[in-house]
């Protein structure tokens, strides 16, 4: 059995979406943590080395024998790809940048997708969109700050993250129709599970005890996380559910403070507020344009 799409039910996939941003925020509190003294690749291996056995457990209690069976496995693998590359750059970003920063600029995500619609999906953006992507990219410019100290790579990791995020959110909403949460999540966490496997003998490393507790905390965190906003989005459309995702800027701020003593400044501040405002913008277009359908 494979649940379809309903897309009828806002407030689930609103309240699911709200669950995804303060466990995303806790992750990316965790990863910039444990990143000064273990390799990436090591926590993003552990995570997927207890995501994929969980998962599948639960599919083989929830669905049976067949859990595994898809007809999509060139676009499982494709979403698995965007997936370990969006946290990747995105991990790898704040444990370069102030966490608010980071996902200040992450929080462009729903511009790229009207910017890559064009692209992609052969829908090229209209004046107002064009107007609210040039006042989205003005907002990413005062949260970098060039005319200041910029750490360029950690920006570009931010960036195409970013990018690749706005990618793995079409992905998940088209395979939505027909796929599970569960087999998404799994089939990509076992993507991650392959790609970092590979690198583990050349750059594992002995954790503490401490470290390891940490790890596994972070696994079971990022995991809830990658459930809940794949969720998300089987219950309403992107529009719906990507304004909610604005909300882990306000966590970004006060676990930048509590554990790293990072306060944002009031330019980086004023950024993300144009960041918000021309994704909210974009949203509310969308929104338009689908009652318009109806």
């Amino acid at each position: 059995m494979t649940p379809t799409l309903t897309g009828t039910r806002p407030i689930i996939a609103v309240a699911w979406a709200f669950l995804a941003a303060a466990l995303f925020s806790m992750q990316d509190a965790l990863v910039k943590w444990l990143a000064v003294g273990l390799p990436l690749f090591q926590l993003m291996f552990v995570r997927a080395l207890i995501a994929v056995p969980l998962m599948w457990i639960v599919m083989r209690v929830r669905y049976g024998p067949g859990s595994l069976r898809t007809r999509k496995p060139l676009e499982h693998s494709l979403r698995a790809l965007t997936n370990i590359s969006a946290f990747l750059c995105h991990y790898y970003a704040v444990s370069r940048m102030p966490l608010a920063d980071a996902v200040a600029i992450s929080l462009s995500a729903p511009l790229f997708v009207t910017a890559l619609s064009g692209l992609v999906l052969r829908e090229p953006a209209d004046f107002k969109r064009k107007v609210a992507l040039v006042i989205g990219f003005l907002g990413m410019l005062f949260v970098v700050q060039p005319t200041g100290e910029v750490d360029w790579v950690g920006v570009g990791a931010a960036i195409l993250g970013s990018i690749l995020f706005a990618t793995l959110a079409i992905w998940s909403r088209y395979l939505s129709v027909t796929e599970s949460t569960e087999l998404m999540v799994f089939y990509g966490a076992s993507g991650f599970l392959i790609v970092t496997g590979v690198t583990m003998p050349f750059v594992w490393q002995s954790p503490s005890g401490w470290e390891l507790g940490l790890m596994i905390v972070l696994s079971l965190i990022s995991l809830s996380a990658q459930f809940s906003t794949t969720h998300s989005f089987r219950f309403a459309p992107v529009y719906v559910v990507a304004p909610v995702e604005y909300v882990v800027i306000i966590w970004a701020v006060f676990f930048g403070w509590v554990l790293f003593g990072q306060l944002p400044t009031f330019v980086m501040l004023v950024g993300a507020a144009i960041v918000i405002g021309g994704g909210l913008y974009i949203v509310q277009l969308e929104r338009a344009g689908f009652s318009k359908t109806q």
